[in-house]
This record gives structure tokens, sequence and C-alpha cells, in this order.
């Protein structure tokens, strides 16, 4: 299912606001009572929150599909977004009360054997539905981190344009949901747009990590020409 809103919008900001509009809708009509939705973190995610205008008052869950990231901007990471995704519909929702990355994989092991989190990553991996965007490295300091492979990444897991999983230093070292439990869920509903993210979807498009693709115009006509491309 992809659905492509035209781009009229002159800013980056303006055309993650309409997106996150079109996604909010979309999102009202999939949720019911039985829901269990898992909440990724960023820009887009946010801005899909702040639009959500419903009047269903049903009991969905949404739970964090990774540990608390490091941003500048609490309001953008999943623990706060599950928080207000959740009070919008009158729904309950849970923490993971640990960070995205640790020192170790033995600290990862330990922490996720913890009754909270282990509570929250196993109701994560039963999911109905995954909230989420993609992220590009073109701009990023990932790129001091990662082989010269790597296009994107899906809850903080690495992927080549084919949507190959690229090992990295600290993916042992996260706490949050597997890469393959990512592609198991029922529906993966990705919000991602801007050109410059048109590579980092078609490697999630290409690896089968995402259901749903919501996008804008620019993006799309730079995901079917790199597509024609490779």
């Amino acid at each position: 299912d992809v659905r492509v809103i035209p781009t009229k919008e002159t800013t980056g900001t303006l055309v993650l606001q309409k997106l996150g509009e079109v996604a909010a809708y979309y999102l009202d009509n999939l949720l019911d009572e039985h829901t269990i939705l898992g909440m990724s973190w960023g820009n887009t995610m946010y801005h899909t929150v702040k639009a959500v205008k419903t009047s269903k008052n049903i009991p969905i869950t949404v739970v964090p599909i990774m540990g608390a990231a490091n941003v500048r901007k609490p309001e953008r990471d999943s623990l706060d977004l599950s928080k207000e995704l959740a009070a919008a519909y009158g729904g309950s929702y849970y923490y993971i009360y640990a960070p995205l990355f640790v020192n170790s994989v033995e600290v990862r092991k330990s922490l996720e054997e913890e009754p909270n989190i282990k509570q929250c990553l196993d109701l994560a991996r039963h999911a109905d539905i995954i909230l989420t965007s993609v992220g590009s490295i073109e701009y990023k300091s990932w790129k001091d981190y990662l082989s010269t492979t790597a296009v994107g990444h899906i809850g903080g897991h690495f992927y080549d344009q084919d949507g190959n999983e690229v090992k990295t230093p600290f993916v042992g070292k996260m706490i949050g949901l597997g890469i393959q439990d990512i592609k198991k869920t029922k529906n993966v509903v990705c919000v991602a747009g801007l050109e410059m993210k048109a590579e980092a979807i078609l490697g999630a498009i290409r690896g089968g990590y995402i259901k749903t693709l919501i996008t804008d115009e620019s993006a799309a006509k730079k995901i079917l020409l790199l597509n024609r491309e490779s």
C-alpha cells in the first residue's frame, strides 16, 4: 500500500507536517480497541502524532520498539510519542526504561531480562502495526561507523541498497526489536519523505521491512529513478 502526497510545500518541515497529517488520518482508520502499536521515533513520527485528531476513545496499546534515543528534543523520542499517541485515543502505553545503545552485549542481554523491558519487547514483537520512518545516512555522522554499502536504517538497524542488513559495531548493544522482528510484523507503516531519503526508502522496500509507505511526490520520483538505475 503506497500513499503519495503532492509536493507543494516549500520547506522540508512543511512536507513532514503534511506527511504527518496524511499518516495520522490513515492510522486512525486502522486502529481498533484490540490494536497493539509499536512506536519508533524521529521528526516524522513527531509530526504524525501531533496531527492526530480523533473522535475514537478506544483502549489501544502503544509500546516503543526500542530504548530511549539520545535526542536533543525528548518529545521526538519513542517514549514520549508512545505516551502522547495512547493519550489521544484513551489507550495505554509502556516505557522501555533503558537507552537505545548500551556499552556491551552483556549489558544488553542483562537489561533485556529485566521484567519491564522484557514485557515491553514481547509486546512490541506482537504488535499489529509498527509506525516508523527510515533514516538516511547521507548527511549523518553514521558514515564514520559504517561500511560504504549502508544506505539507511530502520529501528536502529542498517541495510544496503538491496535491503540486506549491514552489521555494525553497535547492533549487538542495541535494546529493541531485531530487524527480523520488524520484518515479521503484519503492517509496518513507514512515513518518510524528501528526496534525500529516497535511497533509504528503496532499500527498506527491497528488504521487505515496510508494508505501507506514505511519502511525497519528490521522494517517490527519486525512488522510481533509483529503482530503474539499479
